[in-house]
């Protein structure tokens, strides 16, 4: 690893936690009836049907009656938390620091991509930005899946172009199988957008 890409990973990590602290780091530490108050409605749906879950009762929100009201992928992250943390209070702070290090990976991973590209203060503004869109607050750190989708969006757009600049026939193949993951795995649920966090993906070429 060179030297500067090695401090741009460092450059990253940094810019990724100053966003995920400056927009919800009090989160996981807010007294426990702010803390409720900052989740959605709908993130407590989804806590039960995945506590449900840990304790081996299946996809269930009342113990009694299946269901399939939920984005799977998320369901399936934060259900280990129910399985580990038990009580009410501590499960909450730990799926608000899951969110927390999502945000984290989404802005580092579009700092580092754009940062041998466009330089150093543009593509902080780029990634800082996106912690900064209108209603990002309350998309991001609300308990649904919203931080995922954002990581996961961006690491279909990193995909994507690593797989259209590949040089070798093996790299654009290894690229392809990570494009296909990124894209199968990323929610397809219509209230992301509605809950106003955009992602403006764009294609910059190399050199």
């Amino acid at each position: 690893m060179t030297e500067f890409r090695r401090n741009s990973r460092l450059e990253a990590a940094a810019v990724g936690l100053l966003a995920a602290v400056g927009l919800a780091g009090a989160v996981p530490f807010l007294s426990i009836d702010r803390l409720v108050s900052v989740l959605h409605d709908d993130a407590f749906y989804f806590f039960q049907v995945a506590r449900n879950l840990a304790s081996g009762r299946g996809f269930t929100f009342d113990g009694l009656h299946a269901t399939n009201g939920f984005q799977p992928l998320w369901l399936f992250v934060i259900s280990p938390v129910f399985w580990v943390a038990r009580g009410d209070e501590v499960p909450l702070r730990i799926i608000a620091i899951v969110e927390l290090v999502l945000l984290a990976l989404a802005v580092g991973r579009t700092f580092f991509f754009l940062r041998h590209r466009v330089g150093f203060s543009p593509a902080l503004l780029a990634a800082l930005l996106i912690a900064a869109l209108p209603g990002a607050g309350g998309s991001l750190r609300g308990g649904m899946e919203s931080a995922l989708a954002l990581w996961l969006v961006v690491e279909c757009w990193l995909g994507w172009t690593a797989f259209s600049e590949a040089d070798s026939e093996k790299e654009r193949s290894r690229n392809v199988h990570r494009l296909g993951f990124c894209l199968g795995a990323c929610p397809s649920n219509p209230h992301f957008g509605a809950r106003r966090t955009g992602v403006v993906v764009v294609s910059i070429p190399h050199g």
